[in-house]
């Protein structure tokens, strides 16, 4: 993300505004804006509680925020989560996204995820700058902070096919898990210091999934086998402010009048067809269902032609707009051990998990008799486990060899393909906006 444009500045400046407001508003019903805010005000502890939780609220933007251009609502579709239902106009992604046709004019997603990271990490150097190494390392929200910078770099690195950082040159989109892993490495220091388990724990599921990135199995199992199996680390969402809606939940609300996106056609619904699998809930209503027309979303280049009257199946994982979304958890953490189990031969071993998990969410066991059905296996059962949480784009490229390991065998249900439509992308490339304004790349001035 080019430097020039990086909002820190003004959106923890907005965040203390708004704080500032509100603190006013309890007092005196008479209250004004304050407007802008001086940027060395940003340097008062008083403002830093504010800065942080303004990280929050972008990577939220990034992750599942917002009437549509998000990696949860638009990754749901490139990785065939959901199917489409309908356009409104809101809560939903652009036509050449149903196609999985990526082009840097349809990935504003990406300029999300760039803005989240930017704020997270300068919330971390401003306010350690400000407080000091030792005030920084005493402050209750410093392992909080560095989280949201590990997982606003996780989110990029999983969902993009470059990078460049702050403006700079073209870089290797695996350089985002590299910034996560030091991140969750601080936060883990910070968290044990100060003795708070929820950080510790997430630190060590953050930093465990972007190790399998780099390679790394060994200290991936090591951080994941430390996270007790209940365990859960989420993204707060709310209903006091409409652009922090969770909007996986929204672009499928039937009472907001959405219904953009369908369980019908997808391997989530009939897993909970056959399973009546509790991960992938849904709820038929045979008396809604979308015609989409040709004006707003033609052949999706699938050899079925135009899209007509689909029926509308409701994801029922989010039910209100204030539902959280997962970042960590104690199943996916126990599922990077059974891949690690399996890419070291021991498919017996890593079955035995996966069917413990299943156990305890009450569905029947997996049943495999060759290496590359215990593959299958493990892959729909984190494909289940990290539904419409943005995560599934990401493990379908690791698993195709774009990440360090090469390509993992084990074949998926056909209704999982993502290379059925006229596009065949699986990343989003640099946006327009950078790619137009940063010096380093072609089109830059």
């Amino acid at each position: 993300m080019n430097e020039q444009r990086s909002p820190s500045r003004a959106s923890a400046s907005a965040a203390v505004a708004l704080g500032l407001t509100l603190t006013l508003a309890a007092c005196d019903l008479k209250v004004s804006n304050p407007g802008p805010v001086a940027d060395a005000f940003l340097d008062d502890t008083a403002a830093h509680s504010a800065i942080v939780y303004g990280a929050a609220r972008a990577l939220n933007n990034a992750l599942g925020a917002g009437q549509g251009a998000n990696f949860g609502v638009c990754g749901a579709v490139v990785a065939r989560e959901w199917y489409p239902s309908g356009q409104t106009g809101s809560y939903s992604c652009s036509v050449n996204e149903f196609r999985n046709l990526l082009t840097p004019n349809d990935a504003s997603e990406v300029d999300r995820g760039q803005q989240a990271r930017w704020l997270a990490e300068q919330a971390v150097s401003r306010i350690q700058a400000a407080r000091g190494d030792a005030g920084f390392a005493a402050w209750p929200l410093a392992p909080l902070a560095l989280l949201y910078a590990g997982y606003a770099n996780r989110l990029l690195g999983e969902n993009v096919c470059a990078t460049v950082i702050d403006g700079g040159p073209l870089l290797k989109f695996t350089i985002h898990f590299a910034r996560a892993d030091t991140a969750f490495t601080r936060a883990l220091a910070l968290a044990q210091a100060q003795k708070n388990t929820q950080y510790q724990n997430a630190a060590l599921a953050g930093r465990a999934s972007v190790r399998i990135w780099e390679g790394d199995w060994t200290g991936a199992m090591a951080d994941a086998a430390q996270v007790p199996a209940n365990f859960v680390f989420s993204s707060p969402y709310n209903i006091v402010d409409a652009n922090q809606y969770n909007s996986i939940m929204y672009a499928t609300s039937s009472a907001a009048g959405h219904r953009n996106f369908s369980s019908f056609n997808t391997f989530y619904g009939d897993n909970f067809d056959q399973f009546n699998d509790p991960r992938t809930p849904y709820v038929k209503s045979p008396t809604i269902s979308f015609k989409v027309g040709t004006g707003s979303l033609p052949d999706l280049g699938d050899g079925k032609g135009a899209v007509g009257a689909v029926p509308y199946w409701q994801q029922m994982k989010y039910l209100t707009p204030s539902d959280p979304i997962r970042l960590s958890s104690g199943h996916e953490a126990m599922l990077i051990v059974a891949e690690g189990k399996l890419r070291a031969g021991d498919a017996t071993g890593a079955l035995a998990i996966i069917n413990q998990i299943r156990s305890a969410v009450g569905v029947q066991p997996r049943q495999a008799t060759t290496v590359a059905e215990t593959w299958t296996a493990l892959k729909l059962e984190k494909l289940i486990e990290l539904w419409l949480e943005a995560r599934a784009v990401g493990e379908r490229r690791r698993w195709n060899g774009e990440g360090v390991d090469p390509a993992a065998p084990g074949v998926l249900p056909a209704n999982l393909s993502m290379t059925d439509r006229t596009g065949k992308n699986d990343c989003w490339p640099i946006s327009l906006n950078e790619s137009q304004t940063n010096p380093h790349l072609s089109g830059g001035q």
